[in-house]
């Protein structure tokens, strides 16, 4: 996925990448970031296959450190944003990991650092990352029916078929004006609203199935209506 940014950085730079609040970053912004990032790894002695922890945050730090570590083949595992120190620690030891970045060092003794550390304003506009593989990217922790984390291993292969699915039904190859990025919008919110209402029905526990079916029905029609009448 890494080498896809840096082909957009190449043939359509000045596109916007991310927007996040207020931040907008363009395509060649980013992939020179991601390969700043990926430098300042390999000089701190990360290697292909290493396995580094990164906690989600919503932030651009979060973004490029991940795509600078796909590049250069380490596995990347996300953890939940604001991990507890323990389970950050537990995370770390379970997949033996060389690295933990994260606002908060990790109990255990992991090797730890902050995302602000991340050397992202050197760029190295020749480096190449890696190809697309079968090999793990990632690492993905689910809670699981026993309530104990599992760990779910998604390969550069698995990411990229993940993209072109979504793709395949969003359309993303057109341009997207700022109405569509709207309505975009507006329909997650709607389909936020409808799971709230279906959660609210649920937990109800109406007696009789039909009635719970037709109480989600109306619900469904009330919240599209006021969709259209709004879009």
């Amino acid at each position: 996925i890494t080498g896809v940014i840096k082909g957009h950085a190449i043939n359509c730079g000045d596109k916007a990448a991310f927007i996040i609040g207020d931040q907008c970053t363009s395509y060649q912004e980013l992939y020179q970031k991601i390969s700043s990032a990926a430098q300042y790894f390999l000089s701190i002695g990360i290697q292909k296959g290493n396995h580094v922890v990164s906690v989600a945050r919503p932030d651009l730090e979060y973004i490029i450190c991940m795509y600078a570590l796909l590049g250069i083949g380490a596995v990347h595992i996300p953890a939940e944003n604001k991990v507890p120190p323990a389970r950050l620690g537990e995370i770390a030891q379970a997949v033996d990991a060389v690295l933990v970045i994260g606002t908060e060092q990790p109990e255990g003794g992991c090797k730890w650092i902050a995302p602000n550390q991340v050397d992202m304003d050197h760029p190295d506009l020749d480096w190449e990352p890696m190809a697309i593989s079968k090999e793990c990217s990632e690492i993905i922790f689910t809670t699981g029916t026993t309530g104990k984390s599992k760990g779910v291993m998604v390969t550069h292969y698995g990411q990229m078929n993940m993209c072109e699915s979504q793709n395949a039904v969003l359309n993303y190859n057109n341009a997207i004006t700022e109405a569509r990025l709207q309505n975009n919008a507006a329909l997650a919110e709607i389909a936020y609203q409808a799971l709230q209402k279906e959660l609210e029905l649920a937990l109800q526990g109406f007696q009789y199935k039909n009635t719970l079916i037709q109480q989600k029905t109306q619900a469904r029609r009330d919240i599209s209506q006021d969709y259209w009448s709004r879009y």
